[in-house]
């Protein structure tokens, strides 16, 4: 009764099998927070598909989240320009979250405060958009939180709206791990501590 990948609705169109095998044993660990072992399983999706936009992604995910590398490996920020970049082929669920990411880099390599809060409202606005077109889904709300998070004016300060994100997260599968790293900072901020002993349990 678990999604096999990190998130209940991917759009996988490469046309490698080996790849996509090797993407949804990576998702397994992702899901788990092993993101080690997932960036592992990553890798060798990307080396039968380069490129692979969700493999992308991921692997920079898994890196930014701290997992273990070796000299192997891109920095996390190479594999993330590279999957904006990669954004063709992908259904409307995939492609609004790929389209935030999109103006999030935007925004950490903008100069102008223009562009950067025009790129923040924008991610944030793409996220909203999807939270009401897939309810359930466990990695927008995930990917909503994080949009909520930052402590940058004037989106930040909205421990509220980022906690009810992470917990919408946490509701749609309580075993995805990424959705209790702040949502426990944010609940103990706002004097929550139900979500702390559900991280224990899970």
């Amino acid at each position: 009764d678990r999604p096999i990948a990190g998130a209940r609705r991917v759009s996988i169109t490469v046309g490698s099998l080996p790849a996509v095998r090797e993407f949804l044993r990576g998702e397994q660990f992702y899901r788990q927070g092993s993101h080690d072992s997932a960036l592992a399983h990553y890798d060798q999706a990307l080396s039968h598909a380069p490129a692979f936009p969700l493999a992308l992604r991921r692997m920079y995910q898994a890196i930014a989240w701290g997992a273990p590398t070796s000299t192997r490996y891109r920095r996390w920020q190479e594999y993330r320009q590279m999957a904006v970049g990669s954004n063709r082929g992908l259904g409307p669920r995939d492609s609004l979250i790929f389209l935030a990411d999109s103006m999030r880099f935007a925004t950490d390599t903008a100069s102008d405060p223009a562009a950067i809060l025009r790129n923040q409202r924008g991610a944030l606005a793409v996220l909203e958009e999807a939270s009401r077109r897939y309810p359930d889904d466990v990695e927008i709300w995930y990917e909503l939180g994080e949009a909520y998070f930052p402590d940058l004016p004037p989106i930040g300060t909205r421990a509220i709206p980022a906690l009810k994100a992470f917990e919408r997260a946490i509701a749609a599968d309580p075993g995805y791990s990424a959705a209790y790293e702040h949502a426990i900072t944010l609940a103990i901020q706002v004097g929550r501590r139900g979500i702390v002993g559900m991280w224990i349990w899970v």
